[in-house]
């Protein structure tokens, strides 16, 4: 929610503790693991090397193959497509490895 007013700003931690913060923070997929993202992709049967490109701070793709080597090794991913294993652990909420 942006503010249109000039208004005041109550902040709870210590001003040279808020001066450390970066101007803007690290977008979430640069910041967790992919490989959750890669099973919802994939369960939708889409490619996840022609989605990652269109999101809005893509991740590098040798992010994207190292999610989906780790799926491969869990033995949800064959093939670049779900196994019935990949497609139960695409429902679950909860990370692939902990599902597995």
């Amino acid at each position: 929610a942006g503010r249109v007013r000039r208004g005041r700003c109550y902040r709870l931690c210590p001003k040279s503790f808020f001066e450390g913060f970066g101007e803007h923070t690290t977008p979430e997929i640069h910041r967790v693991g992919l490989d959750g993202l890669c099973l919802q992709v994939l369960s939708m049967d889409l490619d996840v090397e022609t989605f990652a490109p269109s999101l809005l701070d893509p991740p590098s793709p040798d992010t994207l193959q190292q999610a989906l080597r780790e799926l491969s090794d869990l033995g949800a991913v064959s093939s670049k497509k779900l196994t019935p294993l990949g497609r139960h652990l695409a429902h679950l909420p909860c990370a692939p490895r902990l599902g597995k």
